[in-house]
């Protein structure tokens, strides 16, 4: 009598089942990557757009502070004339504001916005020359060159003025303290590089 053989189903992974795991595995892992490396995106623009705020922040606050000089040691000083004490504009979209004060002599000051490429840099300046600063002396054809000081900041991918002023002449408390009295009002506007919000306060030049 002849044994009976039995066949037994052959065990383990074929080939083709090895094949579609390593393609899955290949898949889930380029899927962790490309989500590591969006929230890391993300999270490094997160961080970029609050450095931006705190700049802009600091501008807004420095040039309050540096503007309340306006004026100061001067005789009846006027405001919104290239020839007062201060005066604002826009030259080519971009926002400028110059102001003069008596200190050791008289001073002229500048803040001004640059568009470069698609860069808006913001610069405080003074005239080259400090002797084209009087008490009168027209800020734009009186002083024939302004020098850069200091860099406040510079926005990348970003177009057109951030910031902008006004004034208007209206009775205010210096510093909020004090007797109310007529002086020239200032508003500083700027406009946040994060969803285009816009950030404004007006306050008091106390010497106008």
């Amino acid at each position: 009598m002849r044994p009976t053989i039995t066949k037994t189903q052959q065990q383990g992974f074929s080939l083709i089942s090895m094949m579609v795991g390593t393609i899955i595995s290949m898949l889930t892992i380029a899927a962790s990557f490309i989500l590591f490396q969006q929230t890391s995106n993300r999270a490094n623009n997160l961080n970029t757009d609050m450095q931006l705020e705190g700049q802009m922040a600091t501008i807004l606050t420095t040039i309050q502070l540096e503007t309340q000089s306006a004026g100061f040691g001067i005789n009846d000083p006027i405001s919104e004339n290239a020839t007062g004490a201060f005066f604002s504009r826009t030259n080519s979209g971009m926002s400028e504001i110059y102001w003069r004060f008596v200190d050791v002599g008289v001073q002229c000051r500048s803040f001004v916005e640059v568009q470069d490429g698609t860069t808006v840099e913001m610069q405080w300046r003074e005239p080259a020359d400090a002797t084209q600063c009087t008490v009168d002396s027209n800020f734009l054809t009186g002083i024939t060159s302004w020098k850069v000081i200091e860099i406040a900041a510079r926005f990348e991918r970003t177009t057109g003025s951030l910031i902008s002023f006004s004034t208007s002449d209206s009775n205010c408390w210096p510093y909020n303290q004090g007797i109310e009295s007529s002086h020239t009002k200032l508003t500083v506007t700027g406009t946040s590089s994060v969803e285009s919000e816009t950030h404004s306060f007006t306050y008091c030049l106390t010497n106008l």
